[in-house]
């Protein structure tokens, strides 16, 4: 089960006007929209969208509160939210007028008889769930709530889920948390620089890992996220073109498509392009991403030819050890072809021939290389299992197909 914990839940009242706002004047809102927020609630929110349930713990107060908990059950998400004595669960105000302007609330005070029953609950949780923390937390709560936590949970084989900043996170990563999220400024912060390359952000992240994380990603906004995965892999991914409408909830989105898809498939690459779709699909939403616009609206999709719709790495190794041998030359395995392979055929026989473009007989051996493998193109090459029905399916539903390599023209037939 996946356990949510979201200690300042709100109501977000959000307010759209056609002008610019106006300070000190009255102000006429074009439309009004609430939305039942919080990091971990947005998480579950996503989880429920995708068809995965969760339970969202935390704290709630008055008749806001009893609204929040209602408006997330009817979510179709589990709920189990200690209800506070005093105070209310907070509106935050979000303004929509050109540009964004949001009144975030302080939220009610958590005495320390809530604060236990907090922990009691999480007590039950067992061995294969999972716990997210996510965001802030408010003044009424001690600085170290989050390392507490993972302390008292600490070797019952949960896996800890962890986007948070500065201390909140670096005092947790004692715990080896399986999944951490930062994004790129506050992983800058972190290490105390500022990071602007993918090298800068790769660096800093195993630099987390080094404190004990065990997977990192560290979302970048419009420019997409990176990930440095336990095993030292690592993923860099662009998000899906669209038009900006709503940045809350988008990092917490990412949080939710990666275990969403990890959970069903345990691939990590999988899963962090799952991420990186649903928080591209939130950030283009007025609220929360629903299922429609996260699993079914695609303006286009471009596939690369080869290794993502053709396997045809054996078509190449042939090619290439028939240049060698015309040469004398020692000639490679598929495998050792294969990590050869990137950045076009030229750059693959540079790193095949001895001595790459510098051997004598170089551009003669790319040229026998390049006839044989026009006159042998698709030999033993294959279509990947299932790509077949990716492209039916995007025939059915009418979604454009486009397919890109940096072969030679000849190359890539009709």
């Amino acid at each position: 089960m996946i356990y949510t914990v979201t200690f300042n839940p709100a109501l977000d009242y959000v307010v759209r006007m056609d002008s610019k706002l106006l300070p000190g004047m009255t102000n006429r809102s074009a439309s009004e929209e609430y939305y039942f927020g919080g990091k971990g609630i947005n998480v579950s929110m996503v989880l429920a969208q995708l068809g995965l349930k969760s339970t969202a713990l935390g704290f709630v107060a008055g008749f806001t509160g009893k609204a929040i908990d209602e408006g997330v059950k009817a979510a179709g998400i589990d709920t189990d939210f200690i209800e506070l004595k005093e105070g209310l669960s907070r509106i935050n105000v979000k303004l929509k007028a050109g540009e964004e302007t949001e009144i975030n609330a302080q939220g009610p005070k958590i005495d320390e008889e809530s604060q236990k029953k907090l922990f009691d609950k999480l007590s039950k949780l067992k061995e294969g769930d999972v716990l997210i923390l996510a965001g802030s937390i408010p003044n009424s709560l001690p600085d170290d709530v989050y390392e507490k936590i993972l302390s008292h949970l600490s070797g019952k084989g949960i896996e800890f889920v962890v986007d948070a900043t500065k201390d909140l996170l670096t005092n947790v990563l004692k715990y080896h948390p399986f999944l951490i999220k930062p994004n790129n400024f506050e992983l800058g912060e972190i290490v105390g620089k500022e990071l602007t390359t993918d090298d800068e952000i790769y660096d800093g992240a195993r630099k987390l890992q080094e404190m004990g994380a065990r997977n990192v990603i560290v979302s970048r906004g419009v420019n997409g996220g990176v990930m440095v995965t336990e095993d030292g892999s690592t993923f860099n991914s662009l998000p899906p073109r669209g038009d900006v409408v709503n940045s809350t909830g988008a990092g917490d989105s990412v949080v939710a498509g990666f275990l969403y898809k990890y959970m069903k498939t345990g691939d990590m690459k999988q899963a962090f392009y799952m991420g990186m779709r649903c928080g591209s699909a939130t950030a283009c939403a007025a609220g929360i991403a629903s299922t429609d616009s996260i699993l079914h609206n695609y303006k286009a999709l471009v596939l690369d030819l080869d290794g993502t719709l053709l396997n045809t790495i054996d078509d190449l190794a042939v090619a290439v050890n028939y240049s060698l041998e015309r040469y004398n030359q020692p000639t490679h395995s598929v495998g050792e072809i294969r990590d050869m392979v990137g950045n076009g055929i030229r750059n693959l026989m540079a790193r095949a021939v001895p001595g790459g473009e510098d051997c004598p007989t170089f551009e003669d051996q790319f040229g026998v290389f390049l006839n044989y493998y026009l006159e042998h193109l698709y030999v033993y090459s294959t279509v990947y299992p299932g790509m077949m029905d990716v492209l039916k399916k995007c025939k059915e539903m009418n979604i454009p197909v486009g397919i890109v390599s940096n072969k030679e023209e000849g190359a890539v037939g009709d």
